[in-house]
């Protein structure tokens, strides 16, 4: 029997600018720091399963010197009986920020704040009330807190990867329109923005007023300057998702109402743009499993939504014994959230090549 798809956002629930004064009295707590000492660190195993035959392993340790900061806000993680998460470290965080970021350690350095998101009990997933609204305004100044923080901390020269999941990619995206984009001095050390499954939406035509400032959506491997950003499903996401559609009840996390003729985002992690190719999964936690030519994405159209397409490649049976190969949710074409919580797994090879391409990049530059 094939054996459920496992993901790393359980984290996710059952669907699952500040002065100096105002800085000393609320201190940003690191699960990272971007200094100093860190647990966020150490070796990385990817076993290679093959349609039959025993896997093959991987190990790599993260880079020890390198020019660029990976600037990591995780999905909704917090069961906290309160609107907004407590700004701690702890055990549960740290391992949380682990399984999701640290294969990104081989091409960065990985800075993660412990920010006061939206607790997953007062996730609005209806009707959105000015009291979520002001809730999300509470999690975006925690970021905006952590985020002067570590450039008063970091040396100017030092590039920047933005990745954020779920809610981490709408408040990063609000950082990305709010902060950075207006600040030519932080821009230009943004060497990439990863969003992934935050239901972000853009203007029509583009403008600086639009959901991402205006940044350009990546068009290639290697691309920086840009914006990855998309929300997964298996068919066009329908009128009750609650991500993937301009307006769609999640999208009060990025903090953008949509306006009339807005776009939904995708940007395929296979290439960039939005052509058709393999995904690389990595599946469970450290020591993760990929798997070759199990599954597809293409970013698909169909009027003002585009969302990243994920199909599930079936083997033929017969032949020599085969491995257990994960599979999508069945019924996951009728989820309101579609492949929300197992995109970031279903796409963690491909995010982190599009990084280590990136950093490549902008190392290489003049």
């Amino acid at each position: 029997m094939k054996r459920a798809l496992l993901t790393l956002t359980l984290a996710i629930g059952l669907l699952t600018p500040l002065g100096a004064q105002a800085a000393t009295k609320h201190p940003v707590r690191w699960i990272c720091p971007p200094t100093g000492a860190t647990s966020c660190v150490g070796a990385v195993t990817i076993k290679h399963v093959p349609l039959s035959g025993p896997a093959t392993p991987t190990t790599y340790r993260s880079a020890t010197s390198t020019k660029v900061d990976c600037f990591f806000l995780y999905p909704t993680a917090s069961p906290a009986p309160r609107r907004n998460a407590p700004e701690r470290s702890t055990r549960f965080l740290r391992r949380l920020v682990r399984s999701f970021a640290l294969p990104f350690t081989r091409s960065c350095r990985l800075v993660v704040p412990a920010y006061a998101q939206v607790t997953s009990q007062y996730l609005a997933t209806s009707r959105v009330t000015a009291a979520d609204r002001a809730g999300v305004e509470v999690a975006y100044q925690s970021v905006l807190r952590a985020w002067h923080t570590y450039l008063a901390s970091t040396n100017s020269s030092r590039g920047v990867v933005l990745v954020g999941f779920s809610q981490g990619a709408g408040m990063l995206s609000q950082l990305l329109r709010r902060e950075i984009a207006p600040n030519a001095n932080q821009l230009k050390r943004v060497v990439l923005s990863e969003l992934i499954g935050g239901g972000l939406t853009v203007s029509s035509p583009r403008s600086v007023n639009d959901g991402l400032a205006g940044q350009p959506l990546c068009a290639h491997v290697g691309s920086i300057h840009c914006v990855i950003a998309y929300d997964a499903f298996t068919a066009v996401p329908s009128a009750r998702a609650i991500v993937g559609r301009p307006g769609a009840v999640w999208s009060y996390l990025s903090g953008w109402t949509a306006a009339q003729g807005s776009q939904t985002v995708c940007v395929n992690p296979v290439y960039g743009g939005e052509a058709s190719g393999p995904l690389i999964p990595y599946i469970g936690e450290n020591p993760y499993s990929t798997y070759a030519n199990r599954f597809r994405a293409a970013c698909e159209r169909q009027g003002s939504l585009t969302w990243l397409d994920i199909r599930q490649i079936d083997v033929p049976a017969g032949g020599a014994k085969r491995n257990e190969l994960p599979s999508l949710p069945p019924g996951s074409d009728q989820f309101v959230a579609g492949l929300h919580g197992e995109s970031w797994s279903l796409t963690l090879g491909n995010l982190v090549t599009m990084t280590q391409a990136a950093v490549v990049k902008w190392d290489l530059r003049p």
